[in-house]
C-alpha cells in the first residue's frame, strides 16, 4: 500500500503567512482562556469544598449544642422541683407540730409521762412467719 501523501501545497504568498499567524495567535488566545477557566473553576472547586467542610462542622457542633441544651433544660427542670421539694421540707421543719411528729417516730422521743410502744412492722412479720414454716416443714 502507498502512503497517500497531502496533494496540497500550501502557498508561500504573504496572505497565507497572515492567515496563518492569525490562527496560530487565536490558537493560543483559546490556550490561554481554557487554562485560565481551568485555573479558575480549580480555584472555585476548592472554595467551596471548603466552604462546605466548615458549614458541615458548624451543623454537627450546632446539633451536639443544642442536645447539649435540651440536656441541660432537662436537668435544670429536675433541680427546680428538687429545690422545691426541699424548701417544702425547709417549711414542714419549721412548723413544731411536724417536728414533734418526726422526732416520735423516727427516733423514739416522747413528750414527759408518755409511754411509747414499738409495734413490728408487717415486713417484719413476714419473715418470721416464712422462717417458722420453713421450720415446721423440715421437722416432717
Amino acid at each position: 500500500m502507498a502512503k497517500k501523501g497531502n496533494k496540497i501545497a500550501p502557498l508561500n504568498n504573504e496572505y497565507h503567512k497572515a492567515q496563518l499567524a492569525k490562527f496560530q495567535a487565536e490558537q493560543k488566545r483559546l490556550t490561554y482562556k481554557r487554562r485560565r477557566l481551568s485555573v479558575i473553576l480549580i480555584l472555585a472547586l476548592v472554595i467551596l469544598g471548603f466552604s462546605a467542610y466548615h458549614v458541615l462542622k458548624d451543623g454537627s457542633k450546632l446539633m451536639s449544642l443544642r442536645n447539649q441544651e435540651t440536656e441541660m433544660t432537662k436537668k435544670e427542670a429536675e433541680l427546680a422541683k428538687k429545690e422545691t421539694d426541699l424548701s417544702d421540707d425547709v417549711s414542714l421543719l419549721k412548723d413544731e407540730d411536724y417536728l414533734g411528729k418526726l422526732a416520735r417516730s423516727r427516733y423514739l422521743l416522747s413528750k414527759n409521762g408518755e409511754k411509747v410502744y414499738t409495734v413490728p412492722s408487717e415486713s417484719v412479720a413476714d419473715t418470721t412467719d416464712q422462717s417458722s414454716t420453713s421450720m415446721s416443714t423440715e421437722d416432717k
